[in-house]
């Protein structure tokens, strides 16, 4: 590029002002070969674990998934974008997509000297991924496309595999569950959920912050709501599918009940399923990814 000459006049300051060649060695003045120092070289050859998931955009390779991150740093800004929530509040690069993917990155033996020697049972890839929201902010936001929410579950699934897991998983996790069975007596869940003694011990018991306040469950879900309508026929020109999602369903069926007159003005005949489902959303957050598979 910039011909012998004038690299030899490189090669003179930089002997000047960096004798032992320190900043930003190997570039212009006795550059590496095009075969050194590569993050991955022709050497690298990782073990391809089984997984629960099947990463079809990345060869069904988790480790090739892990890959992605290439240090752009978009994650790491303070304002802007939705990516990486946790970063923007903590300032911290095991907490930020960039950081998370390479402790990811080194576990999976991606590095000979990789500082992550124990596997799935990581408490350093744990402690890192412990405040990610699983938003997947990052998969729409990174230039590259990681998705740290499903790497997330991936690992946590292998973590606590036939392990005792953090008491918030079941609370927080079997929340579809909770939901369907508090149906039962919406009032009497409500009550002993505001009851002083009853809701610490619940809190407690169920990894949740003392200082949090626990949703009211709705007395009516959105199902039961929309139990009376009549579905139009599958396949007809106008009619659409409402999901009803945990949330919605069990703690604000007046959003539900909104969106459906929102399409029914717009012309469309609204359809809600009158049996239990469940999109597996907690399941998947939390790692469990074996109980996301039911059908519930």
């Amino acid at each position: 590029m910039f011909g012998p000459a004038i690299v030899s006049a490189f090669e003179e300051v930089k002997a000047a002002f960096d004798p032992r060649d320190r900043m930003n060695p190997g570039k212009l003045v006795h550059p590496y070969r095009t075969d050194e120092n590569l993050r991955l070289g022709a050497g690298y050859h990782p073990s391809v674990p089984a997984t629960f998931l099947g990463f079809p955009d990345d060869g069904g390779s988790f480790p090739q998934a892990a890959s992605r991150c290439v240090g752009i740093g978009n994650c790491r800004r303070s304002a802007g974008g939705v990516m990486c929530p946790s970063y923007m509040v903590t300032r911290e690069e095991e907490h930020s997509t960039r950081g998370r993917a390479r402790l990811l990155f080194e576990m999976l033996q991606g590095h000979p000297d990789a500082p992550v020697r124990d596997g799935w049972r990581s408490t350093a890839v744990r402690d890192a991924l412990d405040l990610c929201l699983a938003c997947k902010g990052c998969k729409s936001d990174c230039p590259v496309g990681v998705d740290m929410a499903t790497y997330k579950a991936e690992f946590l699934a292998h973590h606590y595999r036939h392990r005792l897991r953090p008491a918030a998983h079941y609370s927080l996790g079997w929340l579809p569950l909770v939901g369907r069975f508090a149906q039962w007596a919406p009032r009497l869940v409500n009550s002993a959920l505001r009851a002083p003694v009853l809701a610490q011990t619940a809190k407690r018991l169920g990894g949740i912050a003392p200082q949090r306040t626990p949703p009211r469950f709705a007395e009516v879900s959105f199902q039961r709501l929309c139990r009376h309508r009549v579905a139009p026929p599958p396949g007809e020109p106008g009619a659409v599918l409402l999901w009803p999602d945990t949330f919605t369903n069990h703690f604000a069926p007046h959003i539900g009940r909104a969106a459906v007159d929102v399409l029914e003005d717009a012309g469309l005949r609204v359809a809600v399923p009158p049996q239990p489902l469940c999109c597996g959303l907690t399941w998947m957050s939390t790692g469990q990814l074996g109980m996301a598979t039911l059908r519930w």
